[in-house]
């Protein structure tokens, strides 16, 4: 059994499976299934691959044999059968869905009349003039701030806007990384070599990474290189509080 692999060496290391959950920020019950080889009860293999090079990192074992191993008996989610309702429902349930369509298109023209027709008449929409109100006021809408983001394979960079940053992350080696952002979103994703993942966000964010020499890290289009050494499991808080100031 693979997950016995881990199991075993937790044990040596005198380390209980609470301690590494909490240590991974990983659910105890994903790391008991991967012990006991709980297929059934681990989530979509993008996620389990990702939990397994963390806990082999963490107690220093080849996580290559544990993951094969898992790849060979997870199995993608299949897409489900959806039944047209047009096939599912009585010739009579027809009749009331045209009714209720013609009751929207009416209420549509109600709410939304035909632009007048001829010489005098006024557009219904048109673009805002900024002028002047009176006593030297400026008024209309407010241009609202943009960021530019340049996606290309070359720079790969942001461009950060409003105090803003940019986060690019590229993969040389297969690397597992959750990112937490300072509005609570949250991203957990498994990058193979080759592969890379930008994000714009503001304030901070803290990487979690499972192979720190895996990935190599830009922030607002500058090059930090990696994180860590290969197989090193790293929280990381970008920008630096020294980088902040």
């Amino acid at each position: 059994m693979a997950g016995e692999i881990l199991k075993n060496k937790r044990e040596e290391l005198g380390l209980g499976i609470h301690e590494i959950a909490e240590s991974l920020k990983i659910g105890e019950e994903y790391l008991a299934a991967i012990e006991n080889d709980a297929v059934e009860k681990l989530p979509v293999p993008v996620y389990t691959m990702g939990y397994i090079r963390c806990y082999a990192a963490f107690v220093g074992v080849d996580a290559d044999p544990i993951v094969q191993f898992y790849r060979e008996h997870l199995s993608q989610p299949q897409p489900s059968t959806i039944i047209p309702i047009a096939f599912s429902q009585k010739k009579g349930s027809r009749v009331g869905y045209l009714i209720a369509v013609l009751g929207v298109v009416i209420v549509a023209f109600l709410l939304f009349p035909r632009p007048p027709r001829g010489r005098n008449a006024e557009p219904l929409t048109g673009t805002p003039v900024a002028g002047k109100a009176p006593g030297g006021a400026q008024t209309g809408s407010a241009l609202a701030e943009t960021d530019a983001v340049q996606r290309s394979g070359e720079s790969g960079a942001k461009v950060a806007a409003g105090g803003r940053h940019s986060l690019s992350v590229t993969a040389d080696d297969t690397t597992w990384i959750s990112v937490t952002f300072e509005n609570g979103r949250r991203e957990e994703m498994l990058l193979r070599p080759g592969q890379s993942q930008n994000w714009s966000f503001s304030g901070k964010a803290s990487l979690k990474v499972g192979n720190a020499g895996g990935i190599d890290i830009r922030l607002d289009g500058t090059d930090i290189g990696k994180p860590g050494s290969s197989g090193q499991v790293k929280n990381i808080t970008l920008p630096a509080a020294e980088a902040a100031k």
